[in-house]
């Protein structure tokens, strides 16, 4: 181990903790709650053995946090998967009364949100207008009961932290407006929405469920089913916005974004925010997975006190007893309502449906975990594209010869026949459990004719990226020299061992969409040695290990445009922001690089949009090739399973024989000579 790994400030045993925490979770050894309260009690230990401030734990936290909540969602997908086509036609069908009482409830929360919509905006319009006429009517009149009570001392003395809230709120009212323009001006400003700084400013309740889906989180829609036949409904997951706060993952988001915005316009409230945020944490704790919404509602209820009132803080745990006995214990009158509910739609549910049984088959068991994030959501948007095609033409949805056949022509005149032929892999992945001949239907002479008609009548070139060259890479240390920023030393690192390293963009980056990150499959940082002549990394999972086998990527040393000396440096720098994130590769804000952060650094090198993420894997073939070496080394290094690494040599063979042959003869002379 050379010395300047020995001076680095990742903390090793503090990170293996983390990840034994986490892992620990996946092997279902630990409740969702106890984890993430064990992941912020260590953390918050770690960062005060460390010397860090308060603050700079949160985005310590967020990759630990998001690896569980990550995890909840691939196992709740895989339930999901394996559920097609399980269930009895009474269980998805839904009594008349059980239907009445979901259509009154709809009704009745659309009713209340239509309220409270109207008094609130009543409440701003009223403030903003009076601010802004700058007239006496938002000066405290004297005549006024609750002022003469004031005056007389009849009321108790405020608290100095009550009274600097109080002080704030009426600076905020005096123009809500302007004072949200240079809120908005400022570079600090947390990210909201404008009607919940309003709020906020305000010190009125905000909900926490606007919140949640303005971070743009994602969950699975099952609503949208289709009648295949023979009594069984085929469910489609589709994306949508999650508006709903429903688990402890989801309200620890809210509450941080929550938390930021409080303290941006009320900085002395820390202390209050913090001791509420363990007071809820403990009830997460202590309470059983199922009934987090009991503590999630008794947590709405007692900001709803909060915000009604300007004589309670956060802390003041004695003013929320009743919501406590209300929400959470079980002698609670909501409770017991929710419970009498519950056991009414149960009882009708046994009267009219017959309750189907769980089982668990090995054929249940594969078709949970045999997919990919990735695979499953490109086979989803597949047979998505199939029933939208059958329902359009008011064709049936089991495939046959004609159906298919047609799907082919159709989808050939919207994107590339060579896609139709992956979209028809992904309906027959899809639908071979309901229909076992789709695949031979798949194979028939009309549907592979078709499709080869199809790629002859619309077919395109293939356009490949263009691959980066040395000089290029020279190019980029060039533009960004001196590193201004730990991003640009973090993108000066990712392109030079991405390059050097063969590797894909997804291996060294996140996907954009979240519902698409597999954390097993990012580096960490645990693994990496710096040696004199090299550096090494173990890359855990990539395109061609489904196994989860791993590979060891060593960087070696390079007299010209040498990767090894950018990489010290960024790797000094992220110890230093982060000593116990879990992650190689880390922005400065905690956050790990995104394919479109990647793209986006990389276009303000090279604007042509020819160079992209694959450049740097072509690059890297190429240059390996032009140095003469062996195909089935390169084959070995790029870690290809097949021999379709020779497309990713961007050399003509007659050229790139002229120069291995010129390159022997230059050795020969100087040899000679």
């Amino acid at each position: 181990m050379s010395e300047e790994n020995d001076t680095v400030q990742f903390n090793d045993e503090i990170v293996a903790a983390l990840e034994s925490i986490v892992q620990d979770f996946r092997d279902a050894k630990r409740t969702e709650s106890q984890t993430l309260s064990l992941l912020y009690g260590t953390i918050g230990d770690a960062g005060r053995s460390l010397g860090l401030a308060l603050d700079a734990t949160e985005p310590l936290s967020r990759p630990y946090a998001q690896q569980v909540l990550a995890h909840v969602e691939q196992m709740k997908e895989a339930a999901k998967r394996g559920d097609i086509g399980n269930k009895d036609s009474g269980e998805d069908s839904n009594t008349d009364g059980e239907s009445d009482s979901k259509e009154k409830n709809k009704k009745r929360k659309r009713k209340a949100n239509r309220k409270h919509k109207k008094q609130r905006k009543a409440a701003t319009t009223s403030s903003e207008s009076s601010s802004d006429s700058g007239s006496d009517s938002d000066k405290p009149q004297a005549s006024y009961a609750w002022r003469f009570l004031s005056l007389t001392g009849a009321r108790p003395t405020l608290r100095p932290d009550v009274i600097e809230i109080r002080r704030l709120i009426q600076i905020y009212g005096k123009n809500i407006k302007k004072a949200k323009r240079d809120l908005r001006m400022d570079l600090e400003c947390p990210s909201l929405p404008d009607k919940l700084w309003t709020a906020i400013l305000q010190d009125d309740v905000v909900d926490f469920d606007e919140i949640f889906s303005s971070i743009n989180s994602a969950t699975i829609d099952n609503e949208k089913t289709v009648q295949i036949g023979g009594g069984i409904s085929l469910a489609l997951n589709t994306v949508k916005a999650s508006t709903k706060v429903t688990q402890h993952g989801h309200w620890v988001i809210a509450w941080q974004a929550y938390t930021e915005a409080v303290l941006f316009a009320f900085p002395s409230r820390r202390h209050e925010l913090n001791a509420y945020l363990r007071h809820i944490n403990k009830l997460f704790g202590v309470c059983h997975d199922s009934l987090h919404y009991r503590v999630i509602n008794y947590d709405r209820a007692a900001r709803i006190i909060i915000g009604s009132r300007r004589d309670v803080l956060f802390s003041d745990f004695h003013e929320f007893v009743h919501e406590k006995t209300a929400y959470i214990d079980s002698v609670g009158m909501a409770v017991i309502q929710d419970s009498v509910e519950t056991s009414k739609k149960s009882v009708a549910r046994s009267r009219t449906a017959p309750q189907s049984q769980s089982t668990s088959t090995v054929d249940d068991i594969c078709r949970n975990y045999n997919w990919d994030t990735g695979t499953a959501h490109t086979y989803t948007s597949a047979l998505n594209s199939y029933i939208a095609f059958c329902q359009l033409h008011n064709f049936p949805i089991q495939p046959t010869e004609d159906t298919l056949s047609f799907f082919v022509v159709y989808m050939s005149y919207h994107i590339k026949p060579k896609s139709v032929d992956t979209y028809l892999s992904g309906i027959c992945n899809q639908l071979e459990h309901y229909f076992p001949d789709v695949r031979a239907v798949r194979k028939s002479l009309l549907v592979k004719r078709t499709l080869k008609g199809c790629m002859r009548l619309r077919g395109t070139a293939v356009k490949r990226k263009l691959p980066l060259s040395r000089p290029q890479l020279q190019e980029v240390l060039d533009k960004i020299n001196p590193p201004t920023s730990h991003d640009d030393l973090l993108f000066i690192s990712m392109i030079l061992t991405g390059f050097y390293g063969l590797l894909r963009l997804a291996e060294i980056s996140m996907p954009d969409s979240k519902e698409l990150r597999d954390w097993k499959k990012f580096t960490r940082r645990r693994s990496v040695h710096v040696e004199e002549d090299h550096y090494s990394f173990w890359l855990p999972a990539h395109k061609a290990d489904t196994a989860f086998e791993g590979n060891k990527i060593i960087i070696k040393h390079r007299d010209a445009v040498d990767p090894r000396a950018p990489f010290i440096k960024y790797l000094a720098s992220r110890d230093k922001l982060f000593p116990i994130h879990p992650l190689l590769w880390v922005r400065s804000n905690g956050d790990c690089p995104t394919r479109g952060w990647f793209i986006r650094k990389l276009r303000t090198v090279f604007p042509d949009k020819r160079i992209a993420g694959q450049s740097m894997r072509a690059g890297g073939a190429t240059a390996l090739a032009e140095d003469g070496t062996a195909p089935h080394i390169i084959q070995a290094t790029g870690r290809w399973s097949s021999d379709a690494f020779q497309i990713y040599i961007r050399k003509n063979p007659v050229l790139l024989q002229a120069i291995l042959f010129s390159r022997k003869e230059a050795t020969r002379a100087i040899q000679s000579f």
